[in-house]
């Protein structure tokens, strides 16, 4: 955090998440692992992240180095690739915290220049794919 100064850090302490959907979070999680665990349990899905954001959160030039050295084949790396903000939040999720297991799914529907305003409007009306609307995200 030696980078980040007071004032950016004290918009997500003004507004501390609800108790209730905190405990529904964990309600979900708990029963997936509980799934995963015990085959002969009913199936309870992962709990569903959706991320949305601009050309960082897409992964736009994600796996190219910043010191100039090009990506593997010379290619772009794009939205469902390991570097993205989005991947890398579900690898931490699954791998650090449940030991591999699948409890954590996050999609990422960034667009480049892309602002909160445009993800209200995604939301708001669903413009995702079919895919993404089959599965309702508990958390956005």
């Amino acid at each position: 955090f030696k980078y980040y100064h007071i004032h950016q850090l004290r918009r997500s302490s003004l507004y501390p998440a609800d108790p209730a959907a905190t405990k529904e979070l964990l309600r979900i999680i708990s029963n997936r692992i509980n799934y995963l665990n015990n085959e002969t349990s009913s199936f309870h899905p992962p709990l569903h992240i959706l991320v949305t954001g601009g050309s960082v959160t897409l992964g736009t030039k994600c796996g190219t180095n910043p010191v100039g050295i090009p990506a593997p084949g010379g290619k772009e790396f794009w939205v469902n690739t390991p570097c993205t903000w989005a991947s890398r939040l579900q690898n931490l999720f699954n791998e650090a915290l449940f030991k591999n297991k699948s409890v954590v799914k996050v999609t990422n529907i960034a667009a480049g220049g892309a602002s909160s305003e445009i993800a209200k409007v995604v939301l708001e009306y669903q413009l995702m794919t079919e895919e993404v609307k089959k599965v309702q995200p508990h958390v956005v």
